[in-house]
């Protein structure tokens, strides 16, 4: 399954998260393959928050894509998910290595 968080919806997915206080609820219910994400969320907390939320609760799923078009959102995003172990070919798309 397939979650997009961001403000508005702007592409396909099975759920869809305007806020990271709903992603935590579709992470902790669902089995998610794929999260698709934007730094910039309405409330306190944002996409950045989301992540470190969801690796320490190890609900990340293997798949992660940043869709935020402001460039240095886009890196703060990436550089934590390369600290967590994924990598990325393409600074966009993201894959949980094994150990």
């Amino acid at each position: 399954m397939r979650v997009l968080v961001a403000p508005e919806y702007r592409l396909d997915a099975d759920f869809f998260c305007s806020s990271a206080g709903e992603a935590k609820r579709v992470l902790n219910e669902e089995a998610i393959s794929r999260l698709l994400l934007v730094k910039g969320l309405p409330g306190r907390e944002h996409g950045l928050d989301l992540l470190r939320w969801a690796n320490h609760k190890n609900r990340l799923p293997g798949q992660v894509t940043v869709i935020d078009p402001n460039p240095m959102a886009k890196m703060e995003l990436g550089e934590f998910l390369l600290s967590v172990g994924y990598r990325s070919a393409d600074a966009r798309n993201y894959f949980k290595m094994p150990y």
